[in-house]
């Protein structure tokens, strides 16, 4: 009892970190990680994200990474990675559907902690450069994304191992300015076996335009597989 008092306590504190509003749009992500080096200080995967929108009508983004993860202690992980993103937007001129490109290199630092009665606190914090395409190299951004993992261990759900709750906040430094919130009010994280997890997710993403915030409700997947 404990522990879900904490872990409801200290979610419920981070999900206030930004707008949670949602309006109608439906979307569906998938993301899938393949973990193909794992050693003891230092791991390679390669990603893979789509997002399908306006209520699941079409594809609005294709996203594509390799990450390298340094695991220097038990409380803190560092990360390199290199991601090809294709988003699909709106011509301004035409007002035709198109896909665009955006190249990142992003540095990664991510202290993690053990909590009482077995609580994961853990933190990515992400530096991104990016060359968009008709918007030049100079958008650097940077994200901060907080999760508590509650972790369970109930007979009759063997493979339910957690649940977990975060809130990632985005700062453009181009533009100075706070632009983007997603908050994941419930997540599951499933143990399938040994190599394959998968997390089922439920979020609100909240992006930011000349100070008006819209936000939409967003289903996901995260598949991990470690070769």
């Amino acid at each position: 009892m404990n522990r879900l008092y904490l872990f409801f306590t200290l979610a419920l504190t981070l999900l206030q970190a930004g707008p949670v509003g949602a309006e109608d749009d439906f979307q569906y992500w998938i993301q899938t990680q393949l973990k193909i080096i794992d050693t003891k200080r230092v791991d390679v995967s390669l990603y893979g994200e789509g997002w399908f929108v306006n209520d699941v009508s079409e594809n609005g983004l294709q996203f594509y990474a390799v990450k390298v993860a340094y695991n220097i202690s038990p409380n803190l992980d560092l990360g390199t990675n290199y991601s090809y993103l294709s988003p699909n937007s709106t011509n301004s001129l035409s007002g035709d559907s198109e896909y665009t490109w955006q190249h990142r290199a992003e540095i990664e630092i991510n202290p993690k902690w053990k909590l009482r009665d077995g609580l994961r606190f853990d933190t990515r914090n992400r530096l991104e450069f990016r060359w968009i395409e008709g918007h030049g190299s100079y958008n650097t951004r940077s994200r901060h994304r907080v999760r508590i993992t509650l972790p369970v261990s109930w007979e009759r759900m063997a493979w339910l191992n957690g649940i977990y709750m975060d809130s990632e906040f985005f700062y453009n430094w181009a533009e100075n300015d706070y632009d983007e919130n997603r908050s994941v009010p419930i997540g599951l994280s499933l143990r399938i076996n040994e190599q394959l997890t998968v997390k089922p997710f439920y979020m609100i993403r909240s992006t930011s335009s000349h100070n008006e915030w819209t936000s939409r409700h967003i289903v996901g997947t995260y598949v991990s597989y470690n070769f």
